[in-house]
C-alpha cells in the first residue's frame, strides 16, 4: 500500500468523534510539536466549506459522498493515524475504518496508535486497537510520536524535517 506523504514531513490523521473535538485538537497540537503535519476534519477548509465551494445546495447523499471522498484523500495522504478513544467513541463507524486505513499491510504496526481517555474502561477497548500503539497520556503520545518521527526521518535520506512542524496556528489547546 503506497503512501503519498507530503515531501519532507510525516503526516498524522487524527481520528475522533465530533463530540471529542477538544481532545482531537490537543492531539493535533502534540503531533505538530513532535514534527508531524496533521489532518483534522474540523480544520480542513475544503470539508468545512464544501457546499459554498460548489456554489449550490447539495443533497444529503452528495454531501455524504463528498465528505467520504475528502476523508479518504486525507487518509491516503497520511503516514500515521491516531484514534481519540473516549466513552463517546463506541458506536462510531468512522473511527475503526480510519484506524485501519493508514498503515502498512501488516498485522501489528506502529503507524497506528490511539489515546485512551482515563475514564474509558480498559475492557471497553476494541480488540483492533491492540494491533497498534496504545497510549494513555500526553507523555505516552509524545514518546510514540517522537519515536515514529525519528524512524520516518531515518528512512528519508536528506530530510530536513524538524520539530515542531510549525503547522499549528493559535494557542495550544488545553491538556488532555
Amino acid at each position: 500500500q503506497a503512501k503519498i506523504a507530503a515531501p519532507g514531513q510525516p503526516k498524522i490523521f487524527v481520528s475522533h468523534r465530533r463530540c471529542d473535538l477538544y481532545q482531537a485538537l490537543r492531539i493535533a497540537w502534540l503531533a505538530d510539536q513532535e514534527g508531524f503535519e496533521f489532518w483534522l476534519d474540523a480544520l480542513d477548509p475544503l470539508l468545512q466549506q464544501f457546499q459554498k465551494l460548489i456554489g449550490r445546495p447539495v443533497s444529503p447523499h452528495q454531501n455524504a459522498l463528498a465528505t467520504a471522498a475528502i476523508i479518504e484523500m486525507a487518509l491516503l495522504n497520511s503516514t500515521h493515524v491516531i484514534a481519540t478513544m473516549t466513552t463517546n467513541t463506541p458506536g462510531s463507524q468512522w473511527v475503526p475504518y480510519e484506524y485501519g486505513r493508514v498503515k502498512d499491510a501488516v498485522v501489528f504496526t506502529t503507524q497506528a496508535g490511539c489515546w485512551v481517555a482515563p475514564n474509558l474502561n480498559q475492557q471497553k477497548i476494541p480488540e483492533y486497537l491492540y494491533l497498534g500503539k496504545i497510549t494513555h497520556s500526553e507523555c505516552d503520545i509524545r514518546k510514540w510520536l517522537a519515536s515514529e518521527f525519528s524512524t520516518w526521518r531515518s528512512n528519508q535520506p536528506g530530510s530536513t524535517a524538524a520539530a515542531p512542524a510549525g503547522h499549528w496556528s493559535g494557542p495550544p489547546p488545553p491538556p488532555l
